[in-house]
């Protein structure tokens, strides 16, 4: 899969979410099975629901037609980012600051890779959690 689809698609039909009054909290291309699968998370202040991410859906259906940016059949899919949403940018990180955070490691700490704490400063390519489960 081409890593830049979903960068490119995000800044091209940028300006149509935000007349939608959300953002743009995710773009991914991937492959799940036999499907390739464009995903746009959206999100808005006062939140999602099936019907605005059906109007976005809409909306932005034909910028991504005329950009013509993936060569084969693909799902194009519209959703909002949930309660489990992934944090991997740094708007994202500053966004969760001061939240409540599950985090999974690659290697255990005290015996378990899954720990939840309040997600502290953002420094670089390091982040603070204060953890309280583990």
């Amino acid at each position: 899969m081409s890593t830049g689809i979903a960068e490119r698609v995000a800044e091209a039909i940028k300006p149509v979410v935000e007349e939608h009054g959300c953002v743009i909290w995710d773009a991914e291309y991937v492959r799940e099975g036999t499907r390739n699968v464009l995903r746009i998370t959206i999100d808005c202040p006062e939140g999602v629901d099936l019907d605005r991410c059906e109007a976005v859906h809409r909306a932005i259906d034909p910028v991504i037609d005329e950009l013509d940016p993936i060569s084969e059949f693909y799902y194009l899919e519209v959703s909002s980012p949930g309660v489990e949403r992934v944090i991997r940018t740094p708007e994202h990180y500053a966004w969760a600051a001061g939240k409540k955070v599950d985090v999974k490691t690659f290697t255990a700490v005290n015996g378990t890779k899954a720990l939840t704490g309040v997600l502290g400063t953002v420094n670089g390519d390091s982040v603070s959690v204060g953890v309280t489960e583990i």
